[in-house]
């Protein structure tokens, strides 16, 4: 028997050395984090919905009357928006709380935040904002305090990297063990770890490069594995490709949603847009953070999204809600999505329901537009030039 076990620690370790030198890290990682989760699966009928709730900025003035009641309100918000949808997984899309002015027991309000989710049994997901650190709390408290949930899937994929939720989840159909989808969460980072004034625990807003690179090498890893499969992708603050599209918005018939806050995007540029461009499969992209904003519009192929501020906590009167997204197995490059708001009301759907709002229709169109233009000009200058010759002859 000691032999037995001698010899099945060595295979173990064998395996172990094997997997990571091989090229197959990954696969082996995922098993190991889901092993003590059911994976995330579509349904018989080939449906997936998501529910994206964000910034929900639970913790705030607790030592008022409003910070307290205003959690009350947002826990009434991701209740009645369940109720109405029944998702089959829900993602949050970070400042899950109000770090900065909360008392430091993370775990008490991370159980508020969720109760709405434990009642009925609903599997979620985090991204971590600029909120969700801060002089009582750090990230790495607050993912502890999630991860007591066994709802929860939320982890940090590898430690060395900056920021905690860098992370991915493989999803599956109903029957078979290969992945059609990847979800890929990025921490933005953010906050700060003092008390606001000095400015000394300021942390980075932005995508670390680290990350990007980590990225990249574990997506070609996937694709070698499984092939070109479709991905979403959820971060909290938006990139700085959003201005420039927030700029235009009103003259791209394409867009669609509230547009009515600033987009503050991450303090640099680390190319995370070109790489997920680049990498192919994206579909597309949810953040939060600019709580006026609910709007989508397309990054090249890329469906970018902001999501509904969720909470009664954090700035904005506008009505809160959260973003939909009704996933099809058999039309994985074709993601729809809109806003359900706590009034019942769904609004902001995207894309519109023309059939030629796609980037690739809108440029047929604006190809046939400016072809068309030049045909015109063209046979106009013809006759002109015809006209004068006959009156110059005559």
């Amino acid at each position: 028997m000691q032999c037995l076990k001698v010899t099945g620690n060595i295979v173990y370790i064998l395996t172990v050395l094997i997997v990571q030198l091989t090229g197959f890290a990954t696969s082996y990682s995922i098993s190991r984090v889901q092993s003590d989760k059911p994976v995330i699966r579509f349904n018989a009928d080939g449906t997936l919905k998501i529910v994206n709730f964000s910034d929900l900025h639970y913790g705030e003035a607790p030592h008022t009357d409003w910070g307290p009641a205003a959690d009350v309100k947002s826990a009434n918000v991701t209740k009645n928006i369940l109720e109405m949808e029944h998702p089959d997984f829900v993602i949050f899309t970070g400042d899950l709380l109000t770090a900065e002015e909360m008392f430091p027991n993370a775990t008490d309000y991370m159980a508020k935040l969720v109760a709405p989710l434990v009642d009925k049994n609903y599997r979620w997901a985090s991204t971590y904002g600029n909120h969700d650190i801060g002089e009582n709390m750090t990230r790495l408290e607050l993912l502890a305090a999630e991860q007591k949930f066994e709802q929860s899937y939320t982890y940090q994929m590898n430690a060395s990297l900056p920021g905690v939720t860098n992370y991915y989840l493989p999803i599956y159909p109903a029957n078979t063990d290969e992945p059609v989808m990847i979800w890929w969460f990025f921490d933005s980072q953010g906050g700060r770890t003092d008390d606001g004034t000095t400015g000394k625990g300021q942390q980075p807003e932005h995508i670390d490069p680290a990350v990007v690179a980590w990225f990249k090498d574990e997506q070609t890893t996937l694709k070698k594995q499984w092939g070109q499969l479709p991905s979403l992708v959820f971060f909290h603050i938006p990139p700085v490709e959003f201005v420039s599209i927030q700029e235009h918005i009103e003259n791209n018939p394409l867009c669609a949603g509230l547009m009515d806050d600033d987009v503050t995007p991450q303090d640099n540029n680390t190319g995370i847009m070109q790489a997920l461009w680049e990498a192919g499969g994206v579909q597309a992209i949810f953040v939060g953070h600019n709580h006026g904003n609910s709007w989508c519009c397309f990054y090249e192929q890329i469906q970018v999204c902001y999501n509904r501020h969720t909470g009664y906590g954090g700035y904005g009167s506008w009505t809160r809600g959260g973003r939909v997204v009704p996933l099809q197995i058999d039309s994985l490059t074709e993601i729809s999505s809109y806003i359900r708001q706590e009034d019942g009301q769904i609004v902001d759907k995207f894309p519109k329901t023309s059939p030629s709002n796609s980037p690739k229709m809108y440029q047929r169109n604006q190809f046939i537009k400016n072809a068309t233009a030049i045909m015109l000009v063209s046979m106009i200058g013809e006759r002109l030039f015809n006209y004068s010759r006959f009156s110059y002859m005559n």
